[in-house]
């Protein structure tokens, strides 16, 4: 299988949580030399992209926040995976910054801009027309800024994503954990039969039980959903964003459970 993992470093600088659990991200990954670090050099304006998803005077407002330029980098990132995939089975992003809770006119859970928007409109660009989003993580995403662009599936259970109006956090504390990893056994039951091109897997690091949202996976599960989701990358083309969470221990160690998955 050919990985590849799109990292800028830049990410670490950033003050954001979301940024400081990234600072032993080299040291991790030279463990796997099977894995190419490819660094985000898009040569893209990145506030086109930006405006496809916000508005352009959202996005002239969040010019002025201090972690404006980490977004720009999780925003290159996503870009770059896009351009990579066509050449990998799968490709790994580490983001900071940017997810997929924000909103077209509003921030959310430190992110400015929504990542998983913008990529799949750079994936509809670049000529893929059968798309899959799958949620791992401790809420909701706001995947209405998706639209039509693509089928999205969530293991917090069956909502229907395109329908949203308006950005709802819904938790998945009282979801047990097995029940969390049979969802997505579920998800991907679906995504064989919809067939898609290249599928996108947003990958929560607060589903973690050290993580901020109380929820019960340890490494063990994530082992699971990596054996699960590599499956996936056997058969089609799989990015998969590395997001949320606040501890360097915890990315650590989900890491080094993907490293491991792949043996």
């Amino acid at each position: 299988m050919n990985i590849a993992v799109v990292f800028s470093p830049e990410l670490k600088d950033g003050f954001l949580a979301t940024s400081k659990r990234l600072i032993n991200f080299e040291r991790v990954i030279e463990k796997f030399r099977q894995l190419k670090v490819t660094h985000p050099d898009v040569d893209v304006e990145i506030e086109r992209y930006a405006v496809k998803v916000h508005s352009e005077r959202y996005v002239e407002k969040v010019r002025r926040l201090p972690f404006y330029p980490t977004a720009v980098e999780s925003l290159k990132a996503v870009i770059k995976a896009v351009d990579l995939i066509k050449d990998y089975d799968l490709v790994l992003v580490p983001t900071s910054g940017t997810g997929y809770v924000v909103e077209k006119e509003k921030m959310r859970g430190y992110g400015i801009f929504n990542d998983v928007a913008v990529l799949v409109e750079r994936l509809a660009e670049q000529g893929y027309e059968k798309i899959v989003v799958i949620n791992t993580d401790a809420h909701h995403g706001n995947f209405a800024l998706i639209g039509e662009r693509a089928v999205c599936f969530c293991v917090l259970g069956k909502i229907k994503c395109s329908t949203i109006e308006r950005f709802v956090c819904k938790p998945s504390r009282e979801i047990p954990k097995e029940e969390c990893i049979e969802r997505l056994k579920k998800n991907v039951e679906d995504v064989e039969e919809y067939n898609p091109d290249v599928v996108v897997w947003y990958l929560g690091q607060d589903l973690h039980h050290l993580e901020y949202s109380e929820m019960e996976f340890d490494r063990e599960c994530y082992s699971q959903i990596f054996k699960i989701m590599l499956k996936v990358a056997e058969k089609r083309k799989l990015i998969v964003i590395f997001a949320s969470g606040s501890r360097e221990d915890v990315f650590d160690e989900i890491m080094e459970c993907f490293g491991q998955s792949l043996v």
